[in-house]
């Protein structure tokens, strides 16, 4: 997932399965499964998944919920030409 904010929302994400590198103006942080990260408002992130093998999966919890809507602008990804 390219770089992005959430809007007005803050979002929790937790690592369910497999691992996710999370890259804010620090830097990459590498996330293994049942690990949960917190993102603020305002707050630039990219997700992407490390493993070319093993798939990631996430859960994710936005406060306020209108981080929905904001999703509505991004663009759409082809992934049928492979990992996106």
């Amino acid at each position: 997932m390219g770089e992005h904010d959430h809007g007005a929302s803050e979002a929790l994400v937790a690592v369910v399965s497999g691992r996710v590198e999370v890259r804010d103006d620090e830097g990459p942080v590498t996330l293994d499964a049942g690990t949960v990260a917190v993102m603020s408002v305002g707050e630039r992130v990219s997700l992407r998944n490390p493993s070319d093998s093993e798939p990631a999966e996430l859960l994710a919890v936005f406060s306020p919920p209108g981080f929905v809507e904001h999703l509505e602008s991004w663009p759409v990804v082809d992934r049928s030409a492979g990992r996106a």
